[in-house]
């Protein structure tokens, strides 16, 4: 067997050993993962290994594993515990040594008996195996696409935030238009008659951080149906083919689960403007993404997003039925985008005050709100590090003092006991204090570029 080979096997056996250690935890997620990087890596070392012999033992271990992987999606999916009958396969993934001593013994057998083999014999078990091949490849791509995917559901996992629309402050135009094409058709179906259709397919774009990837989050929690995501590194790979065949079974896969919702954020990695210097690749991909969203089916909807969106291919800008321009937060959008982030904490701040701070942040995005914020939470627990008084509370606990304070204790945060520290609020001043070094992440030169592509492309939210 050549070095690189060796290299894969090698690897490839690392992982089974590890996905079984998962496997026999019953941490079936983390199963999965490793029993499919490991199905990966064997897949390259038998695409590299000469002997027949040596293919044919390695084609079955990897069978054995997809098998048991098929398994631990369908328990996944009835969310039990694996049952005894369900146990992971016992055989272990040989080393190089025990591969290479099988060989040896069946290479000798064959030396005796099966010399005069015919190559057109050959030549059908080479189509075979190159069908095999193909099929463990597709299978292998359809359950990446399906790692990706959720079905909608009632309720929340624990410590896990289900994102609503009243979640989403702002963007009324962008959520009726969603409403509009997603909700609405699934709920009325009726209504959708004639030449009457929902749009199919949505392009939401503006500054990064202003809301669209929770834009797609606050649907897939709206819309009980299967909610696909979707980005770049999930399609593109370096074996010729595999990128435009991920692409056609991302939308096999939604036509099969619809009422289905696709979303694949910063779309313009894959569907910008074609160019001369361009790979045959590249090409191929953007040609299999046009000729998808062409043929899409009723009950599949498509959303997209993008930061660039003048950089997007004619083509495919066509095929977006909607286009909706995604724009910083105004004034009042602001002050109630501060208040939602503020809502779970103490505070002392009015309604006032935060049009105050809101006035200030002229040119920020909803993401750079949020970051000044989470910032100016922190600044109680700054004053605390600092603080040299304490004094003890009517529950017990310690909170900081000035030096005039009655009762109070002089003495650092290191000699209060754990959990034992009373929270202050936030004020006006924690605000004001990480407001100068908190600064936008908006590139105002390219606030232009929105406007003049909204004014002929796109549609303003």
């Amino acid at each position: 067997m050549g070095g690189t080979g060796t290299d894969f096997l090698i690897k490839g056996s690392e992982l089974c050993k590890k996905a079984i250690e998962e496997d026999d935890k019953n941490n079936i997620g983390i199963a999965i993962d490793l029993y499919e990087s490991a199905i990966v890596k064997f897949n390259l070392a038998i695409k590299y290994i000469q002997n027949e012999t040596q293919k044919t033992i390695l084609i079955e271990k990897v069978k054995t594993y997809r098998n048991r992987v098929n398994t631990l999606y369908e328990i996944e999916k009835a969310g039990r515990p694996p049952k005894l009958q369900n146990k992971r396969p016992t055989k272990k993934v040989k080393d190089d040594d025990e591969v290479d001593e099988e060989e040896e013994e069946e290479e000798e057998e064959e030396e005796e008996g099966e010399e005069g083999e015919g190559e057109g014999e050959e030549e059908e078990e080479g189509e075979g195996e190159g069908e095999e091949e193909e099929e463990e490849e597709n299978e292998m791509l359809e359950n990446m696409i399906k790692k990706c995917s959720k079905k909608g559901k009632k309720g929340e996992k624990k410590g896990k935030k289900i994102i609503k629309w009243k979640d989403v402050v702002g963007l009324e135009n962008a959520k009726a238009s969603l409403q509009e094409a997603v909700l609405f058709p699934q709920k009325f179906s009726e209504l959708y008659t004639g030449n009457r259709e929902a749009a199919k397919a949505v392009l939401l774009y503006g500054p990064p951080g202003t809301g669209k990837s929770y834009l797609a989050q606050a649907l897939s929690n709206e819309a009980k149906c299967t909610f696909i995501s979707v980005s770049a590194s999930d399609i593109m790979s370096k074996w010729q083919g595999q990128s435009e065949k991920a692409v056609k079974i991302l939308f096999q896969r939604a036509k099969k689960c619809k009422p289905s919702v696709v979303f694949f954020d910063e779309i313009d990695s894959l569907c910008c403007k074609r160019k001369e210097d361009e790979s045959e690749s590249a090409r191929r991909i953007k040609n299999e993404f046009l000729v998808q969203i062409n043929d899409i089916d009723s009950g599949v909807f498509f959303l997209c997003a993008s930061n660039i969106p003048w950089e997007l291919d004619a083509a495919f800008l066509r095929r977006m039925n909607n286009r909706i321009h995604i724009p910083l937060p105004e004034l009042e959008v602001r002050a109630n985008i501060l208040k939602t982030h503020m809502k779970a904490n103490s505070h002392t701040i009015t309604d006032d005050q935060f049009y105050e701070i809101a006035k200030k942040l002229e040119g920020y995005s909803a993401s750079d709100i949020s970051n000044i914020v989470r910032d100016a939470l922190l600044e109680p627990i700054r004053r605390l590090k600092v603080s040299q008084y304490f004094k003890i509370t009517s529950d017990k606990k310690y909170m900081a003092c000035n030096e005039n304070d009655e009762n109070a204790i002089k003495m650092n945060w290191t000699k209060i006991p754990k959990n034992k520290m009373t929270d202050s609020p936030i004020t006006l001043n924690d605000f004001n204090s990480v407001l100068p070094r908190c600064k936008s992440s908006i590139n105002k030169s390219d606030l232009g570029k929105y406007k003049e592509f909204t004014n002929s492309t796109g549609f303003n939210a």
